[in-house]
């Protein structure tokens, strides 16, 4: 008899062991996301040497957002972002990469950087690509809702998308109609030998 009685108070109060855990984890998780989205977001721009696309109108859903302007959302916000693009460079696009960089991944190692492709790159074929000319002056507007499940699937190898409020937008690589190339401030010219390979020509548009 006692033997049951004793069975029956640890059944019981490792019931309410799994109770109290199960409970403390939910309050944990709802202060976790209170505090996400009382944090203020923000959207930043890299800085561009010779920028040859210009970033602008960003969007979180329907409500506009000024850059580096601290603003109030709900913790999945990043799948609602959307911008736009304004070829500057005065020449036709046919590839080019946008990096979606989140910049609070420092304090856990590397910076990660998601990147958002558009286009046929010169010499190969890459899976799912789709020819694209953006001509001079024209506007291309990316909206990462496309993108949400690869990159909240990215990010939450290192940490929950929920925690992040930065995203810096990033021009990454150009490629011209005319086989020429963009990256970080410098322009490249395709080589003539292995057309995967583009040298740096310098900081001044090739004649």
């Amino acid at each position: 008899m006692k033997f049951r009685q004793l069975s029956s108070w640890l059944m019981l109060l490792t019931a309410a062991t799994v109770l109290g855990c199960l409970i403390g984890l939910g309050i944990k998780n709802s202060i976790n996301n209170a505090q996400a989205q009382s944090e203020k977001k923000t959207i930043k721009l890299a800085r561009t040497i010779n920028p040859q696309l210009k970033i602008t109108e960003a969007k979180v859903g329907q409500n506009d957002r000024k850059f580096e302007e601290g603003f109030d959302a709900e913790s999945d916000w990043v799948k609602n972002l959307s911008f736009k693009l304004e070829n500057i460079s005065g020449k036709s696009i046919v590839y080019l990469q946008v990096n979606v960089n989140f910049p609070e991944t420092r304090a856990s190692g590397n910076l990660m950087s998601y990147t958002v492709i558009f286009g046929e790159f010169p010499s190969k074929k890459l899976k799912n690509s789709k020819p694209m000319l953006l001509m001079p002056s024209e506007i291309l507007k990316i909206s990462l809702d496309k993108e949400k499940d690869k990159i909240y699937k990215f990010v939450n190898e290192r940490q929950p998308i929920e925690s992040i409020q930065k995203v810096e937008l990033e021009i990454g690589f150009i490629v011209f109609e005319d086989k020429t190339a963009w990256t970080a401030g410098n322009f490249l010219r395709q080589d003539p030998n292995d057309p995967n390979r583009y040298n740096n020509i310098g900081s001044q548009p090739p004649r």
